[in-house]
């Protein structure tokens, strides 16, 4: 699991214009616009912090899908070109949502990821609602969604097992 390395994407970091940051400052300081993670009380970068100008304003809530932990339920691993990003982030938005989100026993599921970062999908139109009947393929789940909405959504636990190759061995 990648949980057996304690904090293990807070000590990883990486020199970017003379300054180092940590994964977890990649994701919750520059990518969410610097906003705490789930497991932290505080922004990561403090007003003072010179990496808080890479911080995005606003944020774009489909990053979510474009981030890999190396865990089972996270996103597959893509390279992401700068002039091609908004397809891109389309693209694994897509893969993403109808890869994950299912009507199981008549109930919508949809993996925690959605209710952790709750705060970052209500700034899609529509909100969460949306943001899935814009990604959802025609379907069962789908239908309900347009039907109830959100209403009984079942929030399915995270597999923060290794994700697998295609070859079958570990990676993503």
């Amino acid at each position: 699991s990648v949980r057996e390395l304690p904090d293990f994407f807070g000590r990883i970091g990486y020199r970017v214009g003379g300054l180092v940051v940590s994964a977890d400052e990649i994701e919750h300081g520059v990518l969410r616009g610097n906003r705490p993670s789930p497991l932290a009380s505080a922004a990561p970068f403090r007003p003072d912090d010179q990496r808080r100008a890479w911080a995005l304003d606003p944020p774009d809530p489909r990053v979510h899908f474009a981030i890999s932990c190396g865990a089972r339920s996270c996103p597959a691993v893509r390279r992401y070109a700068a002039d091609a990003v908004d397809d891109q982030l389309e693209a694994a938005a897509h893969a993403y949502v109808n890869r994950e989100v299912a009507l199981e026993n008549g109930r919508l599921t949809a993996p925690e990821i959605f209710w952790w970062f709750a705060a970052d999908f209500v700034r899609f139109p529509g909100g969460l609602a949306g943001l899935l009947a814009r990604y959802l393929d025609e379907g069962p789940a789908r239908r309900a969604l347009l039907e109830r909405g959100l209403e009984g959504l079942a929030w399915r636990a995270w597999d923060w097992r290794l994700a697998e190759s295609p070859a079958g061995g570990a990676g993503g």
